[in-house]
């Protein structure tokens, strides 16, 4: 099954070690937002998006991989650390 975006950015937070508290507290918003995000009950734009691939150390393109790809070429790896 396809992963959410929402999914994807749960996955590249714990990737990068982090509470959703961490999270927030980094991109500038409460951790019930986060949990929203993660959850899908918010849209998201390219913005936020962005940002929170940036928190985490990890490419944002990772984000934008057509949906039931992201096991193939696309492995998740952080852009620093």
């Amino acid at each position: 099954m396809s992963k959410t975006i929402g999914e994807r950015l749960r996955e590249i937070r714990k990737a990068a070690a982090m509470t959703q508290t961490e999270l927030a507290e980094k991109i500038g918003k409460s951790r019930g937002w986060a949990n929203d995000i993660e959850s899908g009950r918010i849209n998201l734009n390219v913005q936020f998006v962005t940002k929170w691939a940036e928190v985490c150390g990890y490419a944002v393109e990772w984000n934008f991989v057509p949906l039931g790809e992201e096991d193939t070429d696309y492995a998740l790896k952080p852009t620093k650390k």
